[in-house]
This record gives C-alpha cells, structure tokens and sequence, in this order.
C-alpha cells in the first residue's frame, strides 16, 4: 500500500541509508529485556526503515515473530529477509495490525516523524496489556580527538539549518515525548564503537540535511573527510576509528488493566 501522506527524506538515497546506518548497541536489547515483565512472542518495529533494528530484534528475541512496519517501498526493498521477519508497509499511525498483537513494540530513531497524538492511540490498540513499547535513537557523536571533532563540528554548523524540524527532538534528546503510561523511564548512554572511518563518512552521507544541502556545496563531505584524516593522522581512510556515540533509550509499560 502507499501513504502519500508521510514524511519521506529517505527514499531517495534508501540505498545509502541501508548500507551506512549503524546498528545499534547491544546493550539496548539487554536494558529492554531486563524491563519486560512478561514473555515476548511478538514485536512490532515502527518505522523500521530498511530493517536495521528489526535484524538485531529477530536474532537477540529467536523465539518470537518480528513484524518491521514501514511506510516507504523502497526502504523495504532494502531490508533483510529473515525467518521469524515479516513487513508490512504501513504509516506508524495506521498499522492495519489487529489489537492487542504485540507484546513489544520498539521505535529505532523514527518517533520524530510520527503524528505522536495518532501514534500513541495506535500503539494503545496494538500493545497488549502488560507489554513495552521502547523508543531509542542515535544522539551526538564524537571521536574525542579534539581536532577532528572541531572539523566535524564544523560541518554539521553548516547543515544544520537543512534539518528538518522534526529532528529537533532527538537534538533536545527527546525529552519532548510523554509517554501515555506511567511507568516509564529515560536514560542517556554514550557508548564506543570501532568502525572504518569510511563507513561513518557513508552514515553522514546518509543524512537527510546534507542530501538537502549538497546541490549548494557537493564537496562539503569530501572536503570534511580529507580534514578529519589529516585530524586523526589516519594513514587511510578505511582505517579504524573508535567513535563515540550517544543513544537515547525510553521504556514505557502498558498496565495490564
């Protein structure tokens, strides 16, 4: 089905989005698992873009069926086809998957597109009493190599006005969310993560504000790679580097009654 009405920067580059977008920590799945009160036979991941969650979910819950929701085609023609996976293209606010079905319903770096009103109304229909909705994105990121990072600081100073206003949220750390539950709860973790420097380049061309901000400057990513190499006396761009990035992770609990 297609959703004319949705929020759509990604399907244009859905192929670099796939390929560069970082997974997520594994902790996650552990600081989800240990807030789950009941057994987990399915997940519902909203807005699961080209299935980067939805992978990590299908291996760390083997014993339940994951359904990735997503609203463009072409993010789905990317995601991975597993055996316990299935995809149903879909709006976050209009799932069409029947009430009370998910036992976890998990947002990884999407929220901020939802109409959150409409949203939590879908989730209250799909999450079963006593289930957990987790909601987490990727927030700032560092090498904590002071020159480098002034490079990089830089560069996101240019583009940050072509971000849209819903990323807005992830950058006040999105504190901005009120969960409809009562039990609930917020933390912030920065975590270290070893990777070709050429594979974060790909994330940050990944970006929605640079693929706005390009046709002004295509060479701002090239001219911000050659600085940062030369920052961090990396004798090839492919070398490793550790990067420092903070996730922000929220649980919420529907109450069994």
């Amino acid at each position: 089905m297609s959703n004319p009405n949705f929020i759509d920067l990604f399907s244009g580059h859905s192929a670099i989005y796939a390929k560069y977008r970082p997974t997520y920590p594994e902790q996650i799945y552990t600081d989800i698992k240990n807030y789950l009160t009941k057994d987990v036979k399915v997940i519902v991941d909203i807005g699961c873009g080209s299935g980067q969650a939805v992978v990590d979910l299908a291996k760390h819950f083997k014993g339940a069926k994951v359904i990735g929701v997503e609203p463009s085609p072409q993010q789905l023609e990317q995601a991975p086809k597993m055996d316990n996976v299935e995809y149903r293209c879909a709006k976050a606010e209009q799932t069409g998957l029947p009430d009370g079905i998910a036992d976890l319903i998990t947002v990884a770096t999407a929220i901020h597109w939802f109409d959150l009103d409409l949203f939590w109304k879908e989730v209250d229909r799909i999450l079963a009493p006593g289930g957990v909705i987790a909601v987490w994105s990727n927030g700032t990121s560092e090498t904590h190599v002071p020159e480098a990072d002034e490079v990089y600081k830089k560069f996101n100073e240019k583009i940050y006005p072509y971000w849209a206003p819903q990323n807005h949220m992830i950058f006040n750390k999105y504190k901005d969310i009120i969960f409809p539950y009562e039990k609930n709860e917020r933390k912030i973790t920065i975590f270290p993560r070893e990777m070709p420097f050429k594979g974060f380049i790909g994330y940050l061309n990944s970006w929605s504000a640079l693929q706005k901000y390009l046709p002004q400057d295509p060479h701002i990513l090239q001219q911000a790679e050659k600085d940062m190499v030369a920052a961090l006396k990396l004798k090839d761009p492919h070398d490793p580097v550790t990067i420092y990035w903070e996730i922000i992770l929220l649980l919420a609990q529907k109450p069994e009654k």
